[in-house]
């Protein structure tokens, strides 16, 4: 038997060989989908229509159409699939995040009144932030526990922080 590639894992204190006899061209790890050039685009799409078939199962479901109610279960059932694990994949092409966005923007297009409104006007009317905010929002809080030490990292090997001198 031939080993292509060989990895040594950690498992508490023995030093266990792993063998991997063949390599795909995408790989799923903790539920993100990444390709051979590191790319998420694959997983960007699996989400985007994760997240579309769940937001029309919930309006073909409830009767109501309370805004308050399917924005509530928007944010229950929806938006958990479309930010899990977003500091590893958060998506930097105008294409990927357009995708993620439209989720949100399909579903609150289909609200009662909501329908003649842009997407910025319906997100601001129903208290909701946009996608990409919440993904900028959840990145800085991982960079300040990152700098603060409230993960475990060796920031030296990730940030260069510089004493700042004003003049």
């Amino acid at each position: 038997m031939t080993v292509s590639i060989l990895q040594i894992a950690v498992l508490s204190t023995k030093l266990v060989p792993m063998s991997y006899t063949a390599w795909s061209d995408e790989t799923r790890d903790l539920g993100v989908i990444i390709d051979k050039k590191l790319n998420f685009n694959s997983h960007v799409s699996a989400v985007a229509q994760k997240a579309h078939v769940r937001a029309s199962l919930i309006l073909r479901t409830f009767k109501t159409r309370d805004p308050i109610f399917l924005t509530q279960a928007f944010i229950i059932y929806v938006r958990p699939l479309l930010e899990y694990c977003t500091s590893v994949w958060s998506p930097c092409s105008v294409s990927n995040i357009n995708k993620i966005e439209s989720c949100q923007g399909w579903f609150t297009k289909r609200i009662k009144g909501m329908s003649g409104m842009q997407y910025s006007e319906r997100v601001a009317c129903l208290n909701l932030e946009s996608l990409q905010t919440r993904r900028l929002k959840c990145d800085l809080k991982i960079c300040y526990k990152i700098i603060h030490n409230e993960i475990a990292l060796l920031n030296d090997d990730i940030f260069c922080i510089f004493e700042a001198y004003t003049y």
